[in-house]
């Protein structure tokens, strides 16, 4: 997982499947 503060990780995992284009830092990943 990318060492992303506690409120991406959390703002990632609540757009996760729903709007990725929220997070793409996640969808990086």
């Amino acid at each position: 997982m990318l060492e992303l503060p506690e409120v991406e990780t959390i703002k990632c995992i609540k757009h996760s499947g729903r709007s990725s284009f929220f997070c793409p830092k996640c969808q990086q990943n």
